[in-house]
């Protein structure tokens, strides 16, 4: 009888472990909101978040893209995005807003987002910026 309460025991443990080893292998987050925050930390001029928000392969370009507002003033307006396709480990993302930015309080300028189909990819159990689609 001890022995069948310890297999039970065992085996509830190891299905235990087994549920949350799986479910910690999903990612968390939505696409949509990855590139929301990837577009907010460069619009905020935080590097770090930027980087921490892409893949490995996009770390470089994170950086560059986070280079280039670092000297301007830049808001960012109606921001909205959504998934539009998602396989497996892998989403494309499309985003509504313009940022808008100026140099020195020159004449505003502006970038749209519409048009630019954004790649992610789970990576780490995360969803992650890795770039646009050509």
């Amino acid at each position: 009888m001890r022995s069948t309460k310890n297999f039970l025991t065992f085996s509830a443990a190891v299905f235990l472990l087994t549920t949350l080893f799986v479910s910690a292998c999903g990612s968390t987050g939505n696409p949509a909101s990855t590139i929301e925050a990837y577009l907010n930390a460069l619009k905020d001029k935080n590097e770090t978040l930027a980087v921490n928000l892409s893949c490995a392969e996009w770390e470089k370009q994170a950086l560059a893209e986070g280079e280039s507002f670092k000297s301007v003033e830049v808001s960012l307006e109606g921001l909205s995005c959504e998934t539009t396709e998602k396989t497996g480990d892998t989403a494309l993302v499309t985003c509504q807003g313009t940022y808008i930015f100026s140099y020195d309080g020159r004449e505003d300028q502006e970038i749209g987002l519409q048009g630019r189909v954004f790649k992610t990819v789970s990576e780490a159990g995360e969803w992650r910026m890795c770039g646009y689609q050509e």
